[in-house]
């Protein structure tokens, strides 16, 4: 997200500004989180969960902090059958950003 933001703030300053700001009060709303990445053992236990290997430790840190949303543009992977084989509900940042309501 934070690379996407830096390329609209090369490709237009108002407008990049605008965004980064409007993105730091998004994750202070969203309540975001960061996790550690996991352990090679926790990496190991959940490795049957999903078929691509890069993907594990990803799943595995979601799984760990037990989120109330996964956000991903990784829909080729994280797809509806994980999403039911884990629990985790899952959707992508413009799925995310179309159901925020603003207060005003």
């Amino acid at each position: 997200m934070e690379r996407n933001l830096l390329a609209q703030l090369d490709a237009n300053e108002t407008l990049g500004t605008e965004a980064i700001a409007a993105y730091g009060k998004l994750m202070v709303a969203l309540r975001a989180e960061t996790v550690p990445l996991p352990t090679p053992e926790e990496v190991a236990a959940h490795r049957h969960l999903i078929r691509h290997e890069a993907d594990v430790p990803v799943l595995a840190s979601a799984l760990k902090a037990a989120p109330d949303w996964l956000v991903t543009t990784n829909t080729r992977h994280f797809t509806p059958v994980i999403s039911a084989r884990t629990g985790l509900k899952m959707c992508t940042p413009k799925q995310l950003i179309g159901s925020l309501r603003i207060a005003t």
